[in-house]
C-alpha cells in the first residue's frame, strides 16, 4: 500500500534515492570546514575552544571532491552500460 503512495507521489524510481542524495552528502561533507569557520567568526561557538587545522580542512575537502567524482563516474558508467545491471535497478537509456 505504500510503494503504490509513493509510487504515484514520488519518482518512478525513488527506491534509488541513494543516488540522488549522494551528491548533497558530498556537498555537505565539503562545506563543514566552511560552516565550522562562520559559527567561529558570528561566535556562536566559542573561539577559545579551537578552530579546525588547515590540514584537517583540507583532507575533509578532498574527501567531499572524491565522493562527488565516484558518483559521478559510476553515473557515467551506469550511463554507457560499462557497468553489470544491479538487481532490481532499471536499465539507464
Amino acid at each position: 500500500m505504500v510503494t503504490k503512495i509513493l509510487d504515484k507521489v514520488l519518482v518512478d524510481d525513488w527506491r534509488q534515492f541513494y543516488k540522488f542524495i549522494s551528491m548533497w552528502a558530498a556537498l555537505a561533507v565539503g562545506l563543514l570546514p566552511t560552516i565550522l569557520q562562520l559559527a567561529i567568526e558570528y561566535q556562536i561557538i566559542d573561539p577559545s575552544q579551537g578552530s579546525m587545522s588547515e590540514l584537517s580542512a583540507d583532507l575533509i575537502r578532498y574527501l567531499a571532491f572524491a565522493m562527488a567524482v565516484g558518483r559521478l563516474v559510476r553515473q557515467t558508467a551506469q550511463a554507457q552500460n560499462l557497468l553489470p545491471e544491479e538487481e532490481g535497478e532499471p536499465q539507464v537509456q
